[in-house]
């Protein structure tokens, strides 16, 4: 119940901001490859130092998606304001190497031997996935106003954290998932994102633009609020998306 204003708030604030206004709406999903940057506080112990070395060399990124709305304002002739809401699916994974995971029963006489029967399948992969609303408050810079229009955009996206969850994935195929209940653990409630990325619009007629960008994304905020290893995500991908002018 908490987390239900600050997810209120995110959801009408573009609403508030042009209620006033008719300019364009868009319609934009994306497909982006997400990883995390570990590093640890200050002075950090030998063992900290050594999980955030054995996590990076173990763990690699995945393929994500993110799915929502953008509302535009004219600033000035070539600067708009947007904003919107986001459903941004972002994360990684692990991918275990064959025979890396050694059950109870694989031990004879204190001696691993794969041959034998192990307790659980071969587990190949595990994928940590994060979901978030995000709201872009971004400003985008229009190098011309031509039929064929590149662009910079550059802001930052306030980010509510909805759920965290882990998947297993054995040598079969099989799946077992583990969710985690935001409330009671230690993520990071609020995130904020920076925002980059340089694109084009293509005028399809006075009404429908069609646009495409390359977009970069850094979590400035730590995913986990305490600890002594600090987890930041980032993503780097391409959006597209079709624009309605209202006014």
């Amino acid at each position: 119940m908490k987390r239900l204003p600050i997810l209120t708030t995110l959801f009408f604030l573009p609403l508030f901001i042009f209620s006033q206004i008719n300019t364009s709406i868009d319609f934009v999903g994306g497909i982006d490859y997400s990883y995390r940057n570990m590093t640890t506080v200050k002075n950090a112990s030998f063992s900290d130092s050594l999980i955030v070395r054995l996590f990076d060399e173990d763990e690699i990124g995945k393929t994500n998606f993110r799915i929502g709305f953008n509302f535009n304002k004219r600033i000035s002739k070539n600067t708009f304001f947007k904003t919107g809401i986001r459903f941004v699916s972002t994360g990684y994974q692990r991918k275990y190497e064959e025979n890396e995971l050694r059950w109870g029963n694989q031990q004879s006489g204190g001696v691993f031997n794969p041959d034998l029967p192990g307790d659980l399948p071969t587990l190949s992969k595990l994928i940590y996935n994060y979901t978030f609303i995000e709201v872009p408050l971004v400003v985008r810079y229009e190098f011309s106003q031509k039929k064929i229009t590149p662009f910079l955009e550059l802001g930052i996206a306030p980010s509510l954290f909805l759920k965290g969850r882990t998947k297993f994935v054995d040598n079969d195929g099989k799946i077992q998932t583990n969710e985690y209940d935001p409330v009671i653990t230690d993520f990071s409630q609020i995130n904020f994102v920076g925002v980059l990325s340089f694109g084009g619009n293509f005028n399809i007629n006075e009404a429908l633009q069609f646009f495409a960008q390359p977009t970069f994304r850094y979590h400035f905020t730590r995913l986990f609020r305490e600890g002594s290893v600090k987890e930041y995500l980032w993503n780097a991908g391409l959006e597209v998306g079709l624009r309605k002018r209202l006014k």
